[in-house]
């Protein structure tokens, strides 16, 4: 029981990174840096989760140059 509760908390804990990693977020080292030394405070977690959440310039691109189907 302890072993699934630690593998989520894992998991819980690194979804700014994962996040990042599916964005192709440019400042993906970074970000994954501060989650991994900084992520275990709350005001750590919060911030890498909201930096990965911002919009890539990649997606602003793509978003803004999509063709009408």
């Amino acid at each position: 029981m302890f072993d699934i509760l630690l593998a989520s908390l894992l998991v819980l804990y690194l979804v700014p990174m994962a996040d990042a990693y599916d964005r192709a977020h440019p400042k993906i080292v970074s970000i994954a840096l501060l989650n991994i030394f900084f992520g275990w405070t709350i005001i750590g977690w919060v911030v890498a989760f909201v930096w990965a959440q911002s919009v890539s310039p990649v997606e602003r691109y793509v978003a803004r140059n999509r063709v009408p189907a």
